[in-house]
């Protein structure tokens, strides 16, 4: 609490006031100077509380604080006080003072502004958001009190009345202003108090007597004041605007519209300036539209358009080319341009907001400016680059088609988008940023070569370095490498001016390879149909038909320009058809592909054949020998050969012929007889060592098989005795050692009728077959039982059979074998032959 006394003394006192205890006192201010007219504390959340301090000549400001701690004092006003009843409160807790000259606003630590309401004043107070002043008549003789009240903030005087007389007091409860007054009434002016209700009217009251008297701009700053809402704060700016519209202030008209964007319908607005008088107001009036994002594409369109037909390309360099924050629909800003004739404009916008499609389109189509499209490209990411060669790619082709074939190959081969632009455009550039990327293949993207062959109908020469570039950069792919090596096969080195006769059958072939090849973007499905489709197109013309004829009659003993590249594509690529292969060197007569393909295929007969349409007898005989033991039937292809052959030149490649049939086993020799006699020519000389050799040969085997039928008989004669002798004759044992352990045998022991003899405890379990003779017994019945197993399954079997006998150089020892392993059992093979049986333990106990 605060107390401010007659002679200038301020006292203030802090603790439990209504009990009297830990009462603090503090003499702010001490006695002697001017009467203190007012106190007012200052409560703000977060901030000190304040104390405002009026006197009759100084307005003073003190921060009160805990803990007896001296309190700031701060001389707001040195050179005016006020009188009492002068001094108030806002709302926004700030000190106004009235004096006579003015009235005056401080905060806690500043003066703040003022205002110059003159007059006397006799009380100064504030009622919700309005300051009311009483002060005296304009009569002049002092009995009677003006009020008036201000509305600060939108700055108009709310009420202004002179009939209340005296007023005593001002008091504001329930909402209302309670002015209290003394007046003097009737013919003897009797005086009488009487109290006045002044009641704030409605929001739209207000605003609909502001509306009569056109004061628009009071009433928009009065709902901005009561926090109406936006929409209808909008709606007082359209009623200002047809207002001054109505009166032909179009350019205020146009200012109170562009407060509406965003409740008010645009086309409302449009449609009124739509006159070519007041397109400059229309202008207006959408660019604003686009600096709120309020716009679309038709605005944007309209307001192009005003652009152009005011002929303003100072705003349309601003709304274009400059960072003006502007907000629009691009692509059709794009369009406007270029209907209008605007190129260069609609390149920078769709370049600036990366409309690539449409900056290459204008590029292409628009201007021709060939050579920037593909250093546009080149500039791309992957993805982009790919697709728009893909789309723009036959017409640059047609156009820069060295600079096209260069871009592709970095394509297709270690893409990185290019960032010094001029140097992309120079000759030199696809190479060197090939080169540049080479080292990073692995990591770099590459399109499908695949989905570009199209473009290079009609150019063979830009198609197989493009292709060339390709697979050195190690992609491996069938329709690459068939088309590539049909290239290297049909086109010599520019030595022989190719490259030229390309350039002057330009015309002719071109325009078979846009017939070929103008279809639109190929679906992923059909990309390798079309590829192999406009390969076959491109080395199909009937003039490049007639150069391949005449290079395959070249002669065979030529060498082939490009045989180093065919043969590196052959033997370092993996992807490419071989049938393919094959067929194009034949077909151009390129007899080193031809063999290793065949050699690729393991054709050795076809190798065979090949040699043999060229009668190269010494050729046959390598081959044979080299590929013999793949395909030991070559021999006897080359003994058919030989044998129909008139010359006398050749029979010395039939001797080793022979030699090798001879000492493979590959014919009887009845058939060889037969194969050389159809040819009555050749003399018996030929064959004369064969036949002798074959004899020779035949005799000692005969000699050698009834040696070893002898010795089978032997044997086999030796075993039956013993068989007989094991069933009819006693055996005697005379073990004295258990040959498991090697100690002299004790009873109880086990003798086998193998001879072998073991103790009792040694063999365990097992005491019923010898453990020495045991595993080759069970080894044959396992052998006899797997081939019974076998011949259940006829078709597993059979398979195993056929399979031995034709690699077997012997068949009948082959399915002599199979016979003797139980291939045809008879009745007596379920009998067997028991293994070697220990005696009865009787038996063995009498015989030691």
């Amino acid at each position: 609490m605060a107390v401010g006394l007659d002679n200038g003394a301020v006292v203030l006192y802090h603790g439990d006031l209504m009990r009297g205890r830990g009462v603090r006192t503090k003499m702010l201010e001490e006695a002697g100077g001017p009467a203190v007219t007012s106190l007012h504390f200052r409560d703000v959340p977060n901030e000190p509380v304040n104390l405002f301090v009026t006197t009759t000549k100084t307005v003073l400001s003190f921060f009160t604080k805990m803990g007896g701690k001296e309190v700031p004092r701060v001389v707001l006003d040195p050179d005016g006080g006020c009188a009492v009843n002068c001094a108030v409160l806002n709302d926004k807790q700030q000190l106004v003072v009235g004096r006579d000259e003015a009235v005056f606003f401080y905060d806690a630590d500043d003066k703040g502004i003022c205002f110059g309401f003159e007059g006397v004043k006799k009380r100064v107070g504030w009622f919700n958001t309005y300051l009311y002043v009483v002060s005296d008549s304009n009569k002049g003789n002092g009995s009677g009190s003006q009020l008036t009240l201000y509305d600060l903030k939108n700055k108009f005087v709310a009420y202004n009345g002179s009939q209340f007389g005296q007023i005593l007091n001002m008091v504001s409860e329930w909402g209302s202003l309670f002015v209290i007054t003394r007046s003097a009434f009737g013919p003897k002016q009797v005086p009488m108090n009487l109290a006045y209700q002044l009641s704030e009217k409605d929001l739209r009251t207000k605003m609909n007597l502001l509306f009569r008297t056109n004061l628009y701009n009071i009433a928009i700053s009065l709902a901005h004041a009561q926090d109406c809402d936006q929409a209808y704060i909008q709606e007082i700016f359209l009623t200002y605007g047809d207002h001054l519209y109505d009166k032909g202030d179009f350019d205020g008209a146009i200012q109170q519209y562009l407060e509406t964007i965003g409740s008010v319908q645009p086309s409302y607005v449009i449609r009124k300036f739509l006159d070519a008088q007041r397109i400059h107001n229309l202008t207006r009036y959408l660019q604003a539209l686009h600096e709120k994002g309020q716009a679309n594409a038709d605005h944007t369109t309209l307001l192009l358009n005003c652009y152009t037909k005011l002929k303003d390309v100072a705003k349309l360099d601003e709304f274009v080319k400059t960072d003006s924050g502007l907000q629009f629909d691009t692509k059709t800003a794009i369009r406007v341009c270029r209907q209008a004739g605007y190129y260069e404009h609609a390149m920078y916008l769709a370049k600036r907001h990366g409309e690539d499609k449409l900056y290459l389109k204008i590029l292409i189509d628009d201007v021709e400016r060939y050579e920037e499209a593909i250093v546009h490209i080149a500039s791309l990411e992957f993805a982009k680059a790919s697709f728009f060669m893909r789309e723009y790619g036959k017409k640059l082709m047609e156009q820069l088609d060295d600079d096209t074939t260069q871009l592709l190959s970095l394509l297709c081969t270690a893409y990185r988008p290019t960032t010094n632009t001029a140097a992309a455009s120079s000759s030199d550039t696809g190479s060197t940023a090939a080169g540049g990327g080479g080292s990073n293949s692995g990591k770099l993207p590459a399109a499908n070569a695949e989905d570009f062959i199209h473009l290079f109908v009609g150019r063979p020469w830009h198609l197989r370095e493009f292709l060339r570039a390709v697979v050195d950069s190690g992609t491996d792919s069938q329709i690459i490498n068939n088309t590539l090596l049909e290239l290297y096969l049909q086109w010599e080195d520019n030595s022989d001016g190719n490259h030229n006769d390309e350039h002057d059958d330009h015309h002719d072939s071109g325009r078979h390879g846009r017939s070929a090849a103008a279809s639109s973007t190929t679906t992923a499905s059909q990309a390798a149909t079309a590829a192999a489709a406009a390969a076959g197109a491109l080395v199909g013309s009937d003039r490049h038909r007639v150069r391949r004829v005449r290079r395959a009659k070249r002669g065979r003993s030529q060498i082939h320009p490009n045989q180093d590249q065919i043969m590196q594509l052959l033997l370092n690529s993996k992807s490419y058809d071989v049938d393919h292969a094959l067929v194009l060197c034949k077909q151009y007569g390129f007899e080193k592909g031809v063999l290793y393909l065949l050699t690729q295929l393991k054709l050795y007969n076809e190798i065979i054949r090949y040699h043999m349409e060229q009668d190269n007898y010494d050729q046959i005989i390598a081959n044979c020998n080299k590929y013999g033991q793949h395909d030991s039937q070559l021999w006897v292809q080359a003994l058919e050969y030989f044998a129909q052959k008139q010359e006398n030149e050749c029979e010395r490649h039939i001797v080793q012929v022979l030699e090798r049939i001879e000492s493979n086993n590959l014919l009887p020799p009845l058939m060889v007889v037969k194969t050389l006699a159809k040819n009555r020519r050749k003399p018996l000389a030929v064959i004369k060592q064969y036949i002798i050799k074959t004899l020779q040969d035949e005799t000692e085997v005969i000699n050698n098989d009834d040696q070893v039928v002898r010795q089978y008989q032997e044997e086999t004669a030796q075993m039956r005795a013993q068989i007989d002798e094991l069933l009819h004759s006693p055996t005697t044992f005379q073990g004295q050692k258990c040959q498991l352990c090697s100690s002299p045998l004790e009873l109880p022991a086990v003798h086998f009728l193998c001879l072998h003899s073991f103790h009792l405890r040694c063999l365990g379990d097992n005491d019923t077959e010898c453990p020495m003779c045991s595993a080759q017994y069970h080894k044959i019945m396992d052998l006899k039982r797997q081939m019974k197993a076998s011949a259940a399954e006829p078709t597993k079997f059979f398979d195993q059979f056929s399979k031995e006998l034709e690699s077997s150089l012997d068949g009948f020892n082959t399915v002599a074998k199979y016979f003797g392993q139980g291939l045809f059992p008879s009745e007596q093979d379920d009998i067997g032959i028991a293994p070697p049986s220990s005696s009865s333990s009787a038996s063995a106990s009498n015989l030691l």
